[in-house]
């Protein structure tokens, strides 16, 4: 089977008009998972993808957000922060630092634009329920009057569980913001397809134990594990920020083809999660297109500053000031 992508380039243009009649019939809503479930049987996976992206940028609360951060001018000077910004890395973040997990490039950014930004240092192999721990401690820890968090991936499940659990034992109120990025705090329907079976089971457990990862630490990732069968809401005074890529097949990078089509027949997904499930509601949501669940790519960076000063200068989403153009492809 060739691996080098899921699929050749894929024509962007026609599958935007071929969404707009399904993004219209949703009237400002954004599609659910039994649509997307439907549109990639019934049709195709990438205008599922493509109905999920449109209908985001046609609501009128997030459409607004992201044209926002889109126009958000940058600072030319740095002016420190009386923020304390906890980066909650991703899985197996110290063995495969190149992939981004690890945080480094967002700790960078955060510095530039003046914050106090700290790496959480959760166990790079370790499972939801001990790292919560940890960030429960370093949270204790921590007298800044506001604090943001942003997690990536597996530590978006890990802050869900913190709010979860031990709202009581942090500073709570004064965690104003959560940018979950790529995450999975819903659980990873690669992780179920990953753990179906018992052969498949029995391949995995050799996996971590050639890389030194926790098969319980996959095992807690299953949607139906019990850790994410109740229901979850932020608390009120917590802004959150939903950050994903919203990938075609032909976008998805070399090392999550094979991830990718597992869960390719479930609905639109970025390798890792089907796209509803690394949402956090209520809370706002900026889709990329065109990237996948690692966020390989040229616009990750610019868009890290736009996001984070939109909330440093304003902190409210505001109305938008002009008619939308065109898509946002």
């Amino acid at each position: 089977m060739d691996r080098t992508f899921v699929a050749p380039p894929v024509d962007d243009v026609q599958l935007q008009r071929q969404a707009r009649p399904w993004v219209a019939e949703l009237c400002g809503r954004i599609a659910d998972k039994a649509l997307l479930e439907r549109l990639t049987q019934n049709e195709d996976a990438d205008l599922a993808a493509t109905v999920f992206y449109q209908s985001i940028c046609a609501h009128p609360a997030h459409g607004a957000f992201m044209d926002a951060v889109d126009r958000q001018a940058l600072p030319e000077e740095i002016r420190p922060r009386r923020i304390k910004l906890f980066v909650v890395p991703a899985f197996l973040y110290r063995e495969y630092p190149t992939l981004g997990g690890d945080g480094r490039h967002i700790l960078h950014v955060a510095r530039e634009l003046g914050l106090d930004a700290q790496r959480v240092e959760t166990a790079s192999t370790g499972t939801v329920s001990a790292n919560t721990e940890i960030l429960r401690r370093t949270l204790a820890h921590c007298d800044a009057e506001e604090i943001w968090l942003l997690s990536m991936s597996k530590g978006g499940a890990e802050v869900r569980l913190l709010f979860q659990q031990h709202g009581e034992a942090i500073p709570a109120r004064r965690i104003t913001h959560w940018f979950n990025i790529s995450g999975l705090a819903n659980g990873s329907q690669l992780v179920d397809a990953l753990t179906h079976s018992t052969l498949r089971r029995m391949r995995m457990r050799a996996l971590c134990l050639a890389t030194g990862a926790q098969f319980h630490a996959l095992r807690e990732l299953r949607t139906d594990h019990a850790l994410w069968q109740e229901p979850f809401t932020p608390p009120s005074w917590l802004r959150v920020i939903n950050v994903l890529g919203v990938p075609l097949s032909s976008h998805v990078e070399r090392a999550l083809v094979t991830r990718y089509r597992r869960i390719r027949q479930l609905g639109p997904n970025d390798g890792m999660v089907l796209l509803p499930d690394a949402i956090i509601e209520p809370g706002l949501i900026y889709p990329i297109w065109g990237t996948d669940h690692y966020m390989r790519d040229a616009r990750i960076i610019p868009t890290l500053y736009r996001l984070l000063t939109y909330f440093l200068e304003d902190g409210h989403p505001r109305e938008e000031q002009e008619p939308r153009k065109g898509d946002r492809t």
